[in-house]
């Protein structure tokens, strides 16, 4: 399928690390992080549809281009895009709890941002979201999680 072609020479490209430093999955642009134990729990369907998540996240610049943006929604917004594509790629399959919004997925993640900080503004408690973009380039922050199903719950005021 030419779809494994194009992820297949993107992953060329990066590193990919087997690490408890994170919960699940997650990039911080270069490098590819994946929890063994996260990975073994997912079929192998899913377990690719992972990794290309993280690929297109690094693809995409997503860390890069964060700049100034609140990291927790930045990271909601940029999996609503990269989850958005994987959906439409046949052959591809993301886990059931993956974050998926089809009214938003087709626009950047910029855009997509400031749609989620105009709909709640920037979230001030954050209940539990996940991190697979580590926006400071550090292995250290929240624990990367996949398992999120509406980022309104996880956009809560105090």
């Amino acid at each position: 399928m030419l779809f494994r072609s194009f992820f297949g020479a993107l992953a060329l490209f990066s590193e990919s690390v087997c690490t408890d430093q994170v919960k699940t999955a997650a990039t911080d642009g270069r490098r590819l992080l994946f929890n063994p134990a996260f990975m073994v729990s997912h079929s192998l369907a899913e377990q690719l549809g992972i990794l290309v998540h993280e690929l297109l996240h690094a693809a995409l610049r997503h860390v890069d281009r964060r700049c100034g943006a609140d990291p927790h929604l930045w990271n909601l917004a940029a999996d609503i895009v990269v989850n958005g594509i994987i959906k439409e790629t046949k052959g591809l399959v993301l886990p059931k709890s993956a974050l998926l919004d089809d009214e938003l997925a087709p626009y950047t993640v910029e855009e997509v941002y400031h749609v989620l900080l105009k709909r709640h503004g920037l979230p001030e408690k954050i209940v539990y979201i996940g991190n697979d973009l580590l926006a400071d380039r550090k292995s250290t922050r929240l624990n990367s999680s996949h398992l999120v199903i509406s980022y309104a719950v996880f956009c809560l005021k105090k």
